[in-house]
């Protein structure tokens, strides 16, 4: 199995990095976006970093715990906290090593009973982390259009719409 996952989610958090640093600090830390009733962006980004890291944590327990975040309140908070240790993560995952993307694991859902577990593979973890970051970075992108700050077009747009958009020839920066 070639590295796709890996580097896809890599890229991912490494979009991520791009954005923040660009932005202004009071872009991530502000508790509302004018005329938007939605957090900060600071806890989007702190929700997906938690979620990459139980993932990273239980590969070695061999034991996926969605519910045992940290939930940092640092990283929520100043940007370049969260610059660090995105890039920390975005490093472990890249150092996976390939053939461990059919390895099988057990997952403790979000919000299921205690000891309830299902088996999933790395690989599937990491296509469900890589869906529920696009889907974080897209609130972030609508957060900061509508609080006047940039985000670029292709930033919370899946892979497979952004291919869709450019073979259709559109500009996606």
């Amino acid at each position: 199995m070639s590295r796709t996952l890996l580097d896809q989610n890599a890229e991912l958090i490494h979009q991520g990095i791009r954005l923040l640093r660009e932005l202004p600090d009071d872009a991530y830390t502000s508790d509302r976006q004018p005329g938007l009733e939605a957090p900060a962006i600071g806890p989007h980004f702190r929700h997906c970093l938690d979620f990459y890291l139980c993932f990273l944590d239980g590969l070695e327990r061999r034991i996926v715990d969605y519910d045992s975040r940290d939930r940092r309140p640092d990283v929520e908070s100043d940007r370049a906290t969260a610059i660090e240790t995105l890039a920390a993560a975005a490093g472990r995952i890249a150092a996976l090593e390939p053939g461990r993307l059919t390895e099988r694991i057990a997952v403790h859902p979000e919000a299921a009973p205690a000891g309830e577990r299902v088996e999933s593979t790395v690989g599937r973890e990491l296509q469900f982390l890589a869906s529920h970051t696009v889907h974080h970075y897209a609130l972030v992108a609508l957060a900061l259009r509508l609080g006047g700050h940039p985000a670029p077009s292709a930033f919370g747009v899946a892979p497979s719409t952004l291919e869709h958009w450019r073979r259709e020839g559109r500009v996606v920066r």
